[in-house]
């Protein structure tokens, strides 16, 4: 799909058209801390057995936490679509063929690299660390400095690796094509803020539902103690528990939720009578007393 043709609400009767106006009403935005993929699967995953726990959630919360229940669905394929679209807009075809060709090169160059290294030709320390094949500007600072090496060296290497000055010379014009691709992009690219946009928006109504229909498991289900074999933490397995928690309740960006939940009544706490009076200087009152 062309990402210029596209629109976050182009695929008609898709869970994303379907839950677009509920987006457009969030104004307080999750900053997106999980995989979305990921998340999608969790949730999808809990459906089978959170269904059939509808009337009981009805009969005790009420039902507006069973419609949280009926909406999961809709807001993790909402989420999982906006992200897809997400992905294609913000990464183009022309600028992953490119990096594709930028990492080739990059792992040829440290290759021989390393030969020369292990002949002692060059030393360790004068390529220091590079930065991985992870990340656009990460592979395009990796080849630079390769060839900053080779050039820097060529003396003493020219008649032993099997680089040429002119291999030097097309992996400067690639790095400098590729950078300029994306200078272009993050410039000018079609639609990429309303795509980014719509992502966090369907990621938080996501959550946020979700968020809502655990609550209501674990008040069910509180005295057998078995919420999470219903509905896990979405940030189950990520770090401590601390980290966690910090993780499931980030500090809000702005806003409300578009529907708002029925609150759960707490039981007020049965009344103690009062202890009767005890005359001064009988058991159980104060020594210090006086008249």
């Amino acid at each position: 799909m062309d990402p210029k043709s596209m629109t976050p609400s182009s695929a008609s009767g898709s869970a994303l058209e379907r839950t677009r106006p509920a987006l457009m009403l969030l104004q307080t935005l999750r900053p997106i801390n999980l995989e979305i993929t990921d998340m999608v699967v969790r949730i999808l995953g809990t459906l089978p057995v959170l269904r059939p726990l509808r009337p009981a959630i009805v009969a005790a919360v009420g039902e507006a936490f069973g419609v949280r229940i009926d909406e999961l669905e809709d807001c993790a394929d909402a989420a999982n679509q906006a992200n897809a679209q997400y992905l294609i807009a913000a990464t183009p075809p022309a600028v992953q063929l490119l990096s594709e060709q930028v990492v080739q090169l990059r792992d040829l160059l440290h290759t021989d690299m390393m030969a020369l290294i292990k002949r002692k030709l060059i030393a360790a320390a004068e390529l220091g660390e590079l930065r991985g094949a992870v990340g656009f500007h990460n592979q395009a600072r990796d080849v630079s400095q390769l060839v900053e090496l080779f050039r820097k060296r060529w003396g003493v290497i020219e008649q032993i690796t099997p680089v040429t000055l002119a291999d030097l010379d097309n992996a400067e014009a690639l790095v400098k094509e590729f950078l300029e691709m994306l200078g272009a992009r993050q410039i000018g690219a079609p639609n990429a803020a309303e795509f980014a946009d719509i992502n966090q928006r369907a990621f938080t109504r996501a959550v946020d539902t979700y968020d809502q229909a655990r609550r209501a498991v674990s008040f069910l289900r509180w005295n057998e103690g078995d919420a999470d074999d219903f509905a896990p933490s979405l940030w189950a397995g990520r770090g401590t528990s601390s980290r966690r928690r910090d993780e499931e309740d980030p500090s809000p960006i702005a806003a409300q939720p578009s529907t708002p939940v029925v609150p759960v009544t707490p039981v007020a706490p049965i009344a103690q009578p009062a202890a009767p009076a005890i005359a001064p200087g009988l058991p159980g009152n104060s020594p210090f007393i006086t008249r």
